[in-house]
């Protein structure tokens, strides 16, 4: 069982490793989101931040898809 804590950004339970994900993909550009959700069969469309939740979900299963 790994430790979850409330993030100050947003108010969920978040492991470390989930927190990581979300601040290393928000580094990245929209363009390179879009590549990466497109190479995993995801949708493409949408703003950064609905690209890196699609992306969290795929990963971590948690959240709500579109």
């Amino acid at each position: 069982h790994r430790p979850q804590r409330r993030t100050a950004t947003d108010g969920f339970l978040a492991t470390e490793e989930e927190e990581a994900f979300v601040v290393s993909y928000s580094h990245m550009k929209v363009t390179e989101l879009k590549e990466i959700c497109g190479t995993t069969g995801l949708k493409v469309s949408g703003t950064k931040m609905e690209l890196i939740a699609r992306l969290y979900v795929a990963i971590f299963g948690q959240g709500e898809e579109e």
